[in-house]
């Protein structure tokens, strides 16, 4: 078995040098990833509390029109008022600005709009001190209904 050879005296350092350029590199990209995980959940979970309000929202159906013309037409000021308290029961840090019924092709939708204030970790050492992600979520109607007279 042969010994392994000394290594040079004008090569030692070199991975010194390395771990010196790579690991601020792989620190910040490590920094990174955790940040955009952190703000892509923030944001999913802002999107499905305004998704949840709208349809909560679309099952506030007017029974007396619905039973007499077989419409579904929502209850108004009942509908918005709705899609304001599930989306705040579902995410206490999302900001409804507005929830809206507008009329497209003789069909009701309910529509929700808001943001939530995103907050990253990494970048606050930076001097990042957050993000604003606005959400928008529309619903109809229909929920369960496949036919006039159900």
């Amino acid at each position: 078995m042969s010994k392994l050879k000394p290594i040079p005296r004008r090569e030692r350092g070199q991975v010194l040098v390395w771990v010196a350029i790579l690991l601020p590199l792989f620190l910040a990209l490590t920094g990174l990833v955790f940040d955009g995980g952190i703000m892509w959940q923030q944001y999913m979970r802002a999107r499905w509390a305004a998704s949840a309000g709208c349809v909560a929202a679309a099952s506030e159906i007017d029974p007396q029109v619905f039973q007499d013309t077989g419409r579904m037409v929502l209850k108004l000021p009942e509908a918005p008022q709705t899609a304001f308290n599930y989306a705040a029961w579902n995410d206490p840090d999302l900001y409804l600005t507005s929830v809206y019924v507008r009329e497209e092709n003789a069909t009701q939708q309910i529509v929700a709009e808001g943001y939530t204030q995103i907050e990253p970790v990494f970048l606050r050492m930076f001097g990042v001190t957050g993000f604003r992600a606005t959400v928008r979520a529309v619903e109809r109607p229909a929920w369960g209904v496949v036919s006039a007279g159900e």
